[in-house]
């Protein structure tokens, strides 16, 4: 399920993930079973494995790599 989202170029977005109200940046990889939250920021050469959490307001910035199952909370807001 993907709702009010922007893409950029050459974005991969996998089965099953739930993707609400984002932006998404050039060259990234969401994997699948991945919750993105309202308001998620994320920048470019960003991938996001398997099973992983983003809640609102959080912003990721560009070449992070967020590992299997990792749970953001909204007291992290920038993950660099």
């Amino acid at each position: 399920m993907v709702k009010d989202f922007e893409i950029v170029n050459d974005t991969n977005i996998w089965e099953f993930a739930n993707i609400y109200k984002y932006e998404i940046g050039n060259d990234c990889n969401i994997g699948s079973y991945v919750e993105i939250q309202n308001g998620v920021k994320i920048g470019d050469r960003v991938a996001i494995s398997s099973h992983s959490f983003i809640c609102s307001l959080v912003e990721v910035e560009d070449d992070v790599f967020v590992g299997h199952g990792v749970m953001t909370i909204n007291e992290i807001t920038h993950l660099k």
